[in-house]
């Protein structure tokens, strides 16, 4: 499936495959998994980290609609390239944390 603003393909591969970022302001790239390694309630802002890199995102990209999230938090989640060169996560989605 593409994403309606003309991104990448989404939901066709295994999670954690490698996969294309999109580049262009607004574009959507593949799902990754990662983890929530940082979040500030006070700023509303957080970051995710996968085995590339750590991104930021801003809460209202929480799916769940809580604004809230726990750092430590196993996620799916995917990238836009926003302005200033940056990349941020977008649409995260809390996934069970894998059994010990």
């Amino acid at each position: 499936m593409t994403d309606p603003a003309g991104g990448a393909q989404l939901g066709e591969a295994q999670l954690g495959e490698a996969r294309p970022v999109a580049t262009q302001p607004g574009r959507l790239a593949s799902l990754r998994q990662g983890r929530v390694v940082a979040f500030s309630s006070e700023r509303c802002t957080g970051e995710v980290e996968d085995e590339r890199g750590r991104y930021p995102f801003h809460c209202v990209e929480i799916a769940d609609g809580t604004r809230r999230i726990a750092e430590g938090t196993p996620v799916v989640f995917a990238l836009r390239a926003a302005h200033g060169g940056i990349f941020e996560a977008v649409q995260l989605v809390a996934t069970p944390a894998p059994a010990a």
